[in-house]
């Protein structure tokens, strides 16, 4: 095949890569594949997946890409901090030393939900607040680590037993309850954490009634 029609092709169809072995070693086409899909690196030769250019170009364009690279360069902070800038799930595929660094964890809390994050940084107030405002289901979990630091008696009565509480008086009385929302300045006071008590206190048999406390 000419090399232009090759280059035609990988432009527009970029993981067309994996079609061309001969080819996936040439650090131009296999760049030029990059440079429209990121994940076009899971075809690339181990030489370019452990290229810093060739790699950076694609944790750019698709963080999840970060998988598919070498593993010296998952360890390489610049690498990282871009994959995980483009896309905070990238988080999964970072190892562990990095993936307990906060500035790292902070970069992925902007775009991922809960659930990549380690548990050690869900009581943290910044990366909270970030997670919430992508992911109103990581409330009832980031709320139970936010209690634990400000109410120790959540270590034994969390969210969840005091939900299902609240929901078993009410089929046992059939009386509305009140939640009492005490809010504190900079630790649970955004119009997205507001958002998300609603979320959780509404329906599922409740009946009941917000009251915010400032």
């Amino acid at each position: 095949m000419e090399r232009y029609i090759l280059v035609d092709t990988l432009n527009a169809y970029p993981l067309e890569l994996e079609k061309y072995p001969e080819h996936q070693d040439d650090t131009e086409l296999v760049q030029i594949a990059l440079k429209k899909n990121g994940m076009a690196l899971q075809y690339a030769s181990m030489r370019l997946q452990d290229d810093f250019e060739t790699v950076m170009i694609a944790v750019k364009k698709n963080g999840m890409s970060l998988q598919y690279a070498s593993d010296l360069l998952k360890n390489n902070h610049a690498i990282v901090q871009q994959a995980i800038a483009s896309n905070g799930t990238a988080l999964q595929f970072v190892p562990e030393e990095l993936r307990m660094n906060r500035e790292v964890v902070l970069e992925a809390s902007r775009t991922c939900d809960a659930e990549f994050i380690p548990t050690e940084f869900l009581a943290d107030e910044e990366i909270a607040r970030n997670l919430m405002r992508n992911d109103y289901t990581a409330f009832r979990l980031l709320a139970d680590e936010l209690r634990n630091k400000v109410m120790p008696v959540n270590k034994a009565y969390n969210i969840d037993l005091l939900l299902k509480a609240c929901k078993k008086y009410i089929e046992k009385t059939n009386r509305r309850i009140t939640f009492e929302y005490a809010v504190m300045y900079g630790v649970n006071d955004t119009i997205t954490i507001f958002g998300n008590v609603s979320n959780t206190t509404y329906g599922v048999k409740y009946n009941g009634l917000v009251n915010i406390t400032i």
